[in-house]
């Protein structure tokens, strides 16, 4: 614990992957039922002074919303499912795999996939997503049958049991607890 295990500003799926790694391998920090790694947000503001204020002002503003400074305290990070960049794959009107699904944004691949730079989701989402509007509306306008109903819910969990799998997972937490980390005392709280 305490050592650099990635830069951590190379691209997205390798910072992602190398946390993940860490968490896995036992190296993590444990806080309440959520693991994650410390982000040397003071390191960075050391190595590369204003860095918190001119690049990283999303993390910085987190920070002082959870009621810490960045600058002097490290930051508990864990990937959630914005960094899993991928997603479903459409066709350039928005249509997914499954009928009647169409998709933009975030959910899907995009253009770039897995290494999207920031900012770039805006211009996706709105030139997707007024393909993907016209396609649904233009769809909506199609007859369809009058006796649809949950029935897909029901057999989705049938398929769960059927291949014993739990049915009570439930999507990470987006925002794990964050704050008043004491480096001293969480040694002894690997994952």
């Amino acid at each position: 614990m305490g050592e650099r295990f990635v830069d951590e500003l190379s691209t997205r799926d390798v910072v992602a992957a190398a946390i993940l790694r860490e968490i896995a391998e036992g190296r993590g920090i444990l806080r309440g039922d959520r693991a994650g790694v410390f982000l040397d947000t003071p390191g960075l503001e050391r190595e590369k002074p204003g860095i918190l204020g001119r690049s990283l002002t999303t993390l910085a503003h987190l920070a002082q919303r959870a009621g810490f400074d960045a600058a002097a305290e490290p930051f508990l990070i864990h990937p959630t499912l914005h960094y899993q960049n991928g997603g479903v794959a459409i066709d350039p009107d928005g249509w997914s795999g499954v009928p009647g699904l169409l998709c933009a944004g975030e959910v899907t691949g995009g253009l770039h996939g897995r290494n999207r730079m920031m900012g770039n989701a805006l211009l996706e989402l709105v030139a997707f997503g007024r393909r993907a509007g016209h396609a649904a509306a233009t769809d909506a306008r199609v007859e369809r049958p009058r006796n649809i109903g949950l029935n897909h819910l029901a057999d989705w969990r049938r398929a769960l049991i059927a291949q014993d799998l739990p049915l009570t997972l439930k999507a990470p937490m987006i925002f794990p607890p964050y704050g008043n980390f004491n480096m001293a005392t969480e040694r002894g709280k690997a994952a």
